[in-house]
């Protein structure tokens, strides 16, 4: 499974967190769960850890509201997981005081990747388990990147905010959908791991996993806008992401064997 956590802030001043997961079902068979959610009747195939301060849950992609249900410590999801690859996205609320926050993240899954980007070019973001790396700058917002890999259920995450402004820029939140597209579909680390400002990056340079991250998003904004019909978009989007699924795959076994 890849990971990421993308925070803005927003002009009621508190933090907006955006999680996105790429799970993937390597046993060729629909996973339904083992576990039955109490007077439900219906198993959990997937649980997500939540915050103690998250608020205003929104789902996303991947996540149905009739299929999703409350937890003591997140929420739970009944959605059989078919063979492949599942995209899971969700936002919430997470207010901080006096410029500084302390995000903890638990770790449920076995996780190849993991990315936590912060907005803000005076933000100062710190963690003990996550590498710091280059900042990235995406038209003219600047987020705070740290990375992590191989991580495993139990682990939890834990960063430490300061420095955050008492209200956000408005037009900041045009961009920070961008950059979560960015950061999912490969661009960003084609273009901005390197250096901290943005330089030209020749097509041949970019690794078959981002070109094909960034083709299904291509695919996903032509379907959205109507220039392609449901059932070639679905097809060429299916085939994609069987691609992936081997290419990650055979990362996920080279890693293994070192």
């Amino acid at each position: 499974m890849t990971a990421h956590t993308i925070m803005r802030i927003d002009e009621q001043g508190s933090l907006w967190v955006t999680e996105y997961f790429l799970f993937v079902n390597e046993s060729g068979r629909t996973y339904v769960g083992s576990t039955e959610v109490p007077a439900l009747g219906k198993n959990e195939t997937l649980r997500f850890i939540l915050p103690e301060d998250a608020s205003e849950l929104q789902p996303e992609r991947g996540l149905m509201e009739c299929c999703i249900y409350g937890s003591e410590d997140g929420f739970v999801d009944t959605m059989p997981v078919l063979p492949g690859g599942k995209e899971v996205i969700y936002s919430y609320r997470g207010d901080y005081n006096s410029g500084t926050y302390a995000f903890s993240r638990n770790v449920s899954y076995p996780t190849y990747n993991y990315d936590l980007l912060v907005q803000g070019e005076d933000t100062k973001i710190s963690s003990d388990q996550l590498t710091t790396e280059e900042p990235l700058n995406i038209e003219d917002t600047w987020f705070n990147h740290l990375s992590g890999t191989e991580l495993a259920p139990g682990d939890i995450l834990v960063a430490q905010l300061s420095g955050l402004p008492e209200t956000g820029n408005q037009g900041s939140i045009k961009w920070v959908a961008l950059t979560l597209v960015v950061l999912i579909f490969g661009f960003s680390f084609a273009y901005l791991m390197r250096k901290r400002r943005l330089q030209p990056v020749k097509a041949k340079a970019i690794p078959d996993r981002q070109r094909l991250l960034a083709e299904i998003a291509q695919l996903d904004d032509d379907f959205e806008g109507g220039k392609i019909n449901e059932s070639v978009y679905r097809k060429l989007r299916a085939e994609k992401k069987s691609q992936l699924v081997v290419l990650m795959q055979r990362a996920k076994g080279k890693s293994g064997n070192r």
